[in-house]
Formats: C-alpha cells, structure tokens, sequence
C-alpha cells in the first residue's frame, strides 16, 4: 500500500508552489482587466484599493525614513505607481511566484524597482535589507501551514526599526466573500479572520502587532469614507491590515 503524503512534506509543498505559480502565469495578460470586473459592486478600480493601502501605510509611518521597500507578492506591479507617489526616495523590490506576472511587472516598472522570483526552496532577499514589508492580499493564497516560514522569511529581512503591513480580505464581510467567490484567480483563496492573522504574525516573532479594518463603504456611500478611520476597530470592513515591527 503506498503510503499517503503529509501536507508538509516537501514535495507536496513545491507541488503547491508550482501549482501558485501556473494559476498566476496564466492570468498574468489579463489580471488587470478581471480583476477589475471583480470589483463591480465597490464601484471602483483596482488602482483605488491599490493606492489606498500605500497611502495608509504612508499616514501610519507618518514620515519615518524608508530606504527600501519589499513588495511580498508584488503580481504584475499594481502597489508600484504608489508607492513612488508615497515613497519616491525609496527603492524598490518585488518578490512573486509567478515568473509571467514578474514578466509583466518588468516591462512597465523595471526602472523603478527591481524584481526577484520567489521560490519554494529559496527567499531571495539579503537579511535585514528592508525597512519597509508590504504584502497586499498574498497570503489567502499561501497555504496556512507555510504563513509562519513565510511571516519569518518577511521578518528575517527586514531591519530592526522596520515596520510591516499585511493587508488581507475580510471574511466577515459578505461582499468581500462573494468577490472572492467568484473572482478566477481566488479559486483557492483560504480566507483567514483577522485576529487570526494577528495571531500568526506574532508567533513569528513579530512585536507591536496591531490590527485595525478598514475600506468599509463603495464608491456609492463613499460621501461617508471620513469616517472610516473611527471604524478601524469594527470587524466589518471589506479588509483589513495587521501593522508590526520585527
């Protein structure tokens, strides 16, 4: 009888990785075009949320020093324009499993910032090289089991007075579940709650983690998005962010 393979046994996990990779390989062309299809009922484009978490990041820090950022999960480069906007003397690098994406991202960007892929078998980053972590609604993608090498991988390169965002959808929220459900590249997105995410972040070995929601009105309602920051506490918002230092 052959033996069943456990979940972290290596060659399920590059399995795993590969299968990550083949899935954004093949929308890399087109993300841009059904990820905004996705985002119907918010009434806006993925440049809006793309630059709401850069520009959030950028009140939080509140004009600390940012030599260099890394972008865990950059895709095709959507954070980039913004974070030039909202760190323009800062330098640049995005990591991502999938080589098209990587691809894209280059042809428009590769002045501006530098790009690496991320492999199973190899973190591609010099340790305690960023001061700036960001991952944008990455690790609904990495299976649960890999967040805590992934978390200290993050945290392994960046400098001791680093600061780390992870922006994650919410899955207490019903629109948020619904785009997810029915987006193409999310068919294998494992939501995770935000205490939850809160707890992961810590046990590795992160300090100071703090988690507040936020983007919790479409562009219909959005009359009412000065209020959001007073919401930051209310598990309803569309995402959420988790905020630490290594």
């Amino acid at each position: 009888m052959t033996q069943a393979k456990r979940k972290d046994d290596p060659v399920i996990q590059a399995d795993v990785q590969q299968a990550d990779e083949a899935a954004f390989d093949l929308f890399a062309a087109d993300y841009r075009e059904v990820h905004s299809a996705n985002l119907g009922l918010s009434g806006e484009e993925p440049t809006y949320f793309a630059e709401y978490k850069v520009r959030e990041v950028a009140r939080c820090l509140g004009g600390a020093q940012v030599r260099r950022i890394l972008d865990f999960g950059c895709g095709i480069g959507g954070s980039i324009p913004f974070f030039q906007k909202y760190f323009s003397d800062s330098k640049l690098l995005g990591v991502d499993v999938s080589k098209e994406s990587l691809r894209q991202a280059e042809l428009i960007y590769r002045p501006y910032a530098e790009f690496r892929h991320l492999a199973e078998s190899d973190f591609p980053i010099e340790a305690e090289s960023c001061d700036l972590a960001f991952a944008a609604c990455v690790f609904h993608h990495i299976q649960p089991d890999r967040h805590r090498v992934s978390l200290e991988n993050i945290r392994n390169c960046m400098t001791a007075n680093g600061h780390f965002f992870l922006f994650e959808h919410n899955p207490l929220n019903p629109l948020t579940v619904h785009a997810v459900n029915t987006c193409p590249f999310d068919a294998d997105a494992i939501l995770i709650r935000g205490r939850e995410m809160a707890r992961r972040v810590q046990a590795a070995g992160f300090k100071n983690v703090r988690l507040r929601y936020c983007t919790f009105f479409p562009r219909a309602l959005s009359v009412f998005r000065p209020l959001e920051p007073y919401l930051a506490w209310l598990p309803l918002g569309a995402q959420y962010y988790v905020q630490a230092r290594p």
